[in-house]
């Protein structure tokens, strides 16, 4: 009859709430460590990042979960444990802090501090184009965070404005170091990143050949031609298309499309972008010491 049947179908609804209690309770009030989540704040490649409230002392944090998949690499997994703890240890205005790389069953994550104030991307979309003399700023500070990095013998690996914050005062931090592996193309397209990180990237990273501080440079001249123009250097209809032009097209001169821009613009974003490492700036503070002379 139909009360049987209802009785049936509440008792196995009332088994399947007991016997998941645990997960309906986790989605409202989720914990990891000791720390609850709040929001979700995004998703990309390399995990979710969430708003969370450390219940230690009682602030906001950011909590990246890292993609399981980006865990079962041991090399990752070595690496971001070795930066992790590096970065915990370590204070500058331009870099977003670490407070905690910490562990839990079968999740992987990260504690960073919480910034209200977006991506340098949602800033872009909003602010194009930013004027000259913010445009300048900027870039300083980028290049000074990527500096300080590097002299921790930091390579970030994947600088692109997403991520790239803003803080309350509008000061750049940078974000998400040093997680994704060469050869780029397998690990990071295979876990559905978008083409927009494969833009970034210089191409001994495509490769995998002798990857080193100067791929950051490479993506600096990329993040420098972006911002100034609202427009991605290299583009394709698909990866290979892509992949072709970071190896054998050279960009239009910026100045040609941003008029107002100061001199030397153009020619710092050329040696930047050059295919061989060796071409390029030899580090950041030869980069810094070009955009004072801006």
């Amino acid at each position: 009859s139909l009360y049987a049947l209802m009785s049936i179908g509440l008792v196995v609804a009332g088994r399947w709430v007991v016997a998941n209690w645990r997960s309906l309770i986790n989605i409202r009030a989720r914990r990891i460590s000791h720390f609850k989540l709040l929001s979700p704040l995004g998703k990309g490649g390399m995990g979710e990042v969430y708003k969370a409230l450390d219940l230690n002392t009682r602030e906001f944090v950011a909590i990246k979960l890292l993609h399981p998949e980006i865990m079962k690499d041991t090399q990752n997994r070595k690496r971001l444990t070795n930066e992790g703890r590096l970065l915990a240890s370590f204070s500058h205005p331009n870099v977003v802090r670490v407070f905690e790389l910490g562990e839990t069953g079968r999740e992987m994550f990260i504690a960073m501090e919480y910034l209200s104030g977006g991506t340098l991307q949602e800033f872009l979309e909003k602010n194009h184009p930013i004027e000259p003399a913010r445009l300048l700023v900027l870039l300083r500070e980028i290049a000074g965070g990527l500096a300080a990095i590097h002299r921790e013998k930091i390579v970030h690996r994947d600088l692109k404005p997403g991520n790239l914050m803003l803080d309350e005062q509008g000061q750049v931090r940078i974000m998400d170091f040093g997680l994704s592996k060469s050869p780029l193309v397998t690990t990071m397209t295979s876990l559905g990143t978008v083409l927009g990180t494969l833009g970034y990237v210089a191409p001994e990273q495509i490769t995998g050949a002798g990857v080193d501080h100067r791929v950051d440079i490479f993506s600096f001249g990329v993040v420098m031609f972006v911002m100034a123009t609202n427009k991605a250097p290299f583009s394709g209809e698909n990866e290979m298309a892509l992949i072709h032009a970071i190896f054998n097209y050279t960009p239009p001169d910026v100045r040609d499309i941003r008029t107002d821009l100061p001199e030397g613009y153009s020619e710092m974003v050329r040696r930047c972008l050059q295919k061989d490492p060796a071409d390029r700036y030899p580090d950041m503070a030869a980069i810094l010491g070009a955009l004072e002379t801006l």
